[in-house]
């Protein structure tokens, strides 16, 4: 018996592309995982896509802010 089929990652998102439920790709830094079958929507609709992992760029934005504001005088 299958219980999942698993992931399939076709690279990063493009408008002209069909996806399928469960494929995987690559937008702004993130990795999102299609939870219904769509063609040029974009990954931010939280509706038509799920965010798997959050991308290094906004790790890096949040890192940055946290030491600014650390070093700021008091």
């Amino acid at each position: 018996e299958v219980i999942t089929q698993g992931f399939s990652y076709q690279g990063n998102w493009s408008n002209a592309t069909a996806y399928k439920i469960g494929h995987v790709i690559t937008y702004g830094g993130s990795l999102f995982q299609a939870i219904v079958d769509n063609q040029n929507v974009n990954p931010i609709e939280t509706a038509t896509w799920n965010k798997l992992v959050y991308g290094f760029k906004n790790f890096i934005y949040c890192m940055e802010f946290h030491i600014v504001k650390w070093m700021r005088p008091r």
